[in-house]
C-alpha cells in the first residue's frame, strides 16, 4: 500500500500533538515534514531543548521545498493559523491549489469565533 505523504503545519497545541501522533501511527500516512506557525503556543514553552531539535530552515521555505520535491504527491495538513501557507503561496504562486476548510466540531453555531479561529486569525491565508 502506497503511503499518503503529508506536511503538517502546527501551532504546537495539545490537539495538534494528538493529530500528529495519530498520523504517525497510521499505516497509510508518511509525515515528510512538520512546520510550526504562531498560534496556540510558543515552541519555547514546550521543550527546554527545542533549539537543539529543530532544523534551521524557515517553515515557509521547507513547505515550498517539500511540495516542489514531491509534486502531486504531498498534502498539507494545516492545524494552526494559515500564515505559513499564505506566505508560501505569495512566494511561490505555482504551488498546487488547495482546498481550505475551517471549523470546529464542538462549536454550536456559525457565529462563534472559535469555529473559524484559524481563518479569522489569518484570513488572508485562506484567500490564497
Amino acid at each position: 500500500m502506497e503511503k499518503k505523504q503529508v506536511i503538517t503545519d502546527t501551532d504546537c497545541g495539545i490537539d495538534d500533538a494528538q493529530a500528529i501522533m495519530m498520523a504517525l501511527a497510521a499505516p497509510n500516512i508518511q509525515i515528510v515534514g512538520i512546520t510550526c506557525v504562531f498560534g496556540n503556543a510558543e515552541v519555547e514553552n514546550k521543550d527546554p531543548q527545542w533549539e537543539e531539535k529543530i532544523q534551521r530552515e524557515h517553515a515557509v521555505n521547507a513547505m515550498i521545498r517539500l511540495v516542489t520535491e514531491n509534486q502531486k504527491q504531498v498534502s498539507l495538513v494545516a492545524l494552526g493559523p494559515l500564515s505559513n501557507l499564505a506566505l508560501a503561496v505569495r512566494l511561490d504562486p505555482s504551488l498546487p491549489q488547495k482546498l481550505i476548510m475551517g471549523g470546529n466540531m464542538e462549536a454550536t453555531d456559525n457565529e462563534t469565533f472559535i469555529r473559524y479561529y484559524f481563518l479569522w486569525n489569518r484570513f488572508d491565508g485562506s484567500e490564497q
